[in-house]
């Protein structure tokens, strides 16, 4: 009795499907893990950004008698050099046309002897898609404060 057998010569259609669909499980980790690394740069790049505008403000006080400056367009170009500073990587508008007018929000009428834990400036509410924001205090302290339900505003404390 003779016995055939048959030459391979591809894959079935259960191998290639199956295939695929492992590529596609590995894609969408891959994806997700870019993702997360992305948000967490902007926020790291908006802490930074933050913390330049307090230094700026420390800088604006020691020439103005301890007093931060009435609004960020004080700052601006003498104290801090670039509008982009005023703009927050994660709420993905463009440079601001003033210092004013950009992502973060700025609490006037401080002096230096204010208590360093002090909120000086911080995030808008929608740049980090409710996900939450950074908060920058007196003393030069950045902080990261986390949303919850999707919706995030500064605690002030």
């Amino acid at each position: 009795m003779f016995l055939f057998h048959r030459q391979r010569k591809g894959f079935t259609l259960i191998e290639l499907l199956t295939v695929i669909a492992i590529i596609g499980i590995l894609f969408t980790f891959l994806t997700s893990g870019i993702q997360t690394a992305r948000r967490k740069a902007a926020q790291a790049k908006c802490a930074s950004n933050l913390r330049n505008i307090v230094v700026g403000c420390q800088m604006y006080a020691s020439d103005h008698n301890e007093r931060f400056p009435k609004s960020l367009d004080d700052l601006y170009p003498d104290y801090v050099d670039n509008l982009e500073v005023f703009m927050c990587p994660g709420s993905g508008s463009e440079a601001p046309a003033s210092a004013s007018s950009g992502d973060y929000t700025y609490v006037s009428g401080l002096t230096t002897s204010d208590p360093s834990t002090t909120i000086i400036a911080h995030d808008n509410p929608d740049n980090h898609r409710g996900r939450g924001g950074n908060v920058a205090a007196v003393g030069g302290d950045v902080r990261w404060q986390p949303g919850s339900g999707g919706s995030w505003s500064p605690s002030l404390d």
